[in-house]
């Protein structure tokens, strides 16, 4: 089962799909997280408010390829469901993003990642070189949005 229902515009490689308009650069990147049960709806969600806003992004594609990153060989992945490249210009907590929280946190079967996002500090980093991403908003269920930090999408 695929978790992007929608448009041609999305690409598949590696185990993300990926809806590609020229993401600004540098941009402001976000992670939005899913329990492993729970990818179907949270795409029912934020994708189609993505993709009228016309907003970069890539998902996981599959079931198997979320269940690896959050449990599996991919977990130092885990919590980032759907990664959001947005104009590194917009604030940080700005109301694309909160009107998607606040869909998450009404949506009744909706549940983030048990696991928090994390950064590596230096792409080779151990473990202990990791560090939590910051929530951006959170609510009664917890945080389905983290990061706001600018990056070079292409990276």
């Amino acid at each position: 089962m695929f978790f992007y229902p929608g448009p041609e515009s999305y690409y598949v490689g590696g185990v993300y799909a990926t809806y590609w308009r020229e993401a600004p650069n540098p941009c402001k990147k976000y992670h939005i997280s899913s329990a492993v049960t729970c990818g179907y709806l949270i795409a029912k969600i934020v994708l189609p408010i993505l993709r009228s806003n016309k907003v970069p992004h890539k998902i996981v594609k599959d079931f198997p390829s979320l269940f690896r990153q959050t449990y599996g060989d991919l977990a130092d992945q885990a919590g980032k469901f759907i990664t959001v490249y947005m104009n590194n210009r917009v604030e940080i907590r700005n109301a694309l993003l909160q009107e998607i929280n606040v869909q998450l946190q009404n949506a009744q079967g909706a549940m983030p990642c048990p696991k928090q996002p994390t950064l590596r500090l230096g792409r080779s980093g151990l473990e202990d070189t990791r560090i939590f991403e910051t929530p951006v908003f959170s609510g009664p269920k917890g945080p389905f949005i983290f990061g706001g930090f600018e990056v070079d999408p292409l990276k």
